[in-house]
């Protein structure tokens, strides 16, 4: 629940899409009640859209662990 998510400390990125399986209003719950997360909501982002824009969903998360120190 938002409590156990609200103990996270770790940077976190949550990656849908606004056609995922996830609903976007549960999507942006999560990243309200992860401390120091970050929330990329693609437009028209289905849950298989990584494997079909690959490219450019690794460029994203690999900017992220740039901007958070991870190597």
């Amino acid at each position: 629940g938002e409590e156990e998510l609200g103990r996270i400390r770790a940077p976190v990125l949550l990656l849908a899409g606004t056609r995922d399986l996830v609903r976007t209003v549960h999507t942006r719950w999560m990243a309200a009640a992860i401390p120091n997360s970050r929330l990329d909501l693609r437009p028209g982002g289905t849950h298989g859209a990584f494997f079909q824009q690959k490219e450019d969903y690794l460029a994203r998360i690999l900017e992220f662990f740039q901007e958070n120190g991870v190597k």
